[in-house]
């Protein structure tokens, strides 16, 4: 079993609500390009590591975008497991997540350190045109902001803040139309996920939209959702939120920090605020099954999961269990 045992992030303010509800997050008055190995030392801290007496264990680093910065990270405590970077655009995040719980369960590592960050120039300029399903959306503000995830097996694990339950990532066909994304295939993504994670839907409490911020976009992606949760009984209906209802597109760095929302629900069985705009697009529309992260919330502390897309069309799911 791989657990996530450490969390660290920051994100570049205003924010329009507190930091302190994302475990292990900071918030700075701007981004600095030298903060990641600060964060990964507070991520490994957070999951009862020291980073200095690390050497020559094989830790893995997992970075989302350049791959030699991962090399670096790496070299600086001279750890001596895989190290790597990928480039998937807004999915880079959790599909270097992904390829990480894939080398732990493989025996390739001892410890998996996930990172991303989004350097964006300029003051983020949130307003209700980045608000997702919102009829005015129209995707915008980025905000600059760092994550970093430990994860580790279970049995070795000195902290456990949620269980990686599974997940699926992969090229998700060609989109129909203008719309540039696959109903079809973000469809079959969430169906596989789940089933990879030994989930249906009626499992999971929460969910994590990638909310483009589009109205044909989220339209596409909650059609998506409706075809996998179309069947699901009402009386335990999904919660659906997004964080960039909130921050606004941290590009690789959202998949984390959605994550780490999710953890913050496990931890205090309060979902995290989703600040939804009305009126929404008229091509919004929810089955029974999946409510809005307003008032409502699940029945007992349930699976949580995120899924992340890049326009380049690859997209990511994964699905997290309450340690």
């Amino acid at each position: 079993m791989i657990v996530v045992s450490g969390v660290a992030g920051a994100l570049v303010g205003p924010l329009p609500w507190p930091i302190a509800t994302l475990p292990g997050f900071v918030q700075l008055d701007a981004a600095r390009p030298d903060w990641m190995p600060g964060l990964v030392e507070a991520a490994l801290s957070d999951a009862g590591h020291r980073a200095d007496e690390l050497a020559w264990r094989s830790i893995g680093v997992y970075r989302a975008g350049d791959g030699a910065e991962a090399c670096r990270l790496a070299q600086q405590w001279d750890w001596c497991g895989p190290a790597l970077g990928v480039d998937a655009e807004c999915a880079g995040g959790m599909v270097a997540l992904l390829l990480a719980a894939h080398d732990l369960e493989a025996g390739h590592c001892d410890i998996a350190v996930v990172t991303a960050e989004n350097l964006a120039a300029g003051e983020p300029q949130w307003d209700e045109s980045c608000a997702p399903l919102a009829a005015q959306a129209r995707e915008g503000a980025q905000r600059a902001g760092a994550a970093v995830l430990v994860l580790e097996r279970s049995d070795g694990a000195r902290r456990r803040r949620g269980q990686i339950a599974g997940g699926m990532h992969r090229r998700l066909g060609a989109p129909a139309g203008m719309v540039g994304l696959s109903l079809r295939g973000i469809t079959e993504l969430l169906r596989d996920g789940l089933a990879r994670a030994n989930l249906s839907p009626v499992d999971v409490g929460y969910v994590e939209l990638h909310a483009l911020g589009t109205a044909v976009g989220d339209a596409v992606e909650l059609a998506a959702f409706r075809n996998v949760w179309e069947e699901s009984p009402g009386d335990r209906p999904t919660v659906i939120g997004s964080h960039k209802a909130r921050f606004g597109h941290l590009e690789a760095t959202g998949g984390l920090v959605s994550l780490a929302r999710i953890l913050a629900w496990f931890e205090r069985a309060i979902l995290p605020p989703t600040a939804w705009v009305r009126p929404f697009s008229r091509l919004t529309m929810l089955p029974q099954a999946l409510v809005l992260a307003e008032n409502s919330s699940p029945a007992g502390i349930r699976a949580g999961g995120s899924l992340a897309l890049s326009r380049s069309g690859v997209g990511a799911v994964v699905l997290l269990r309450p340690c």
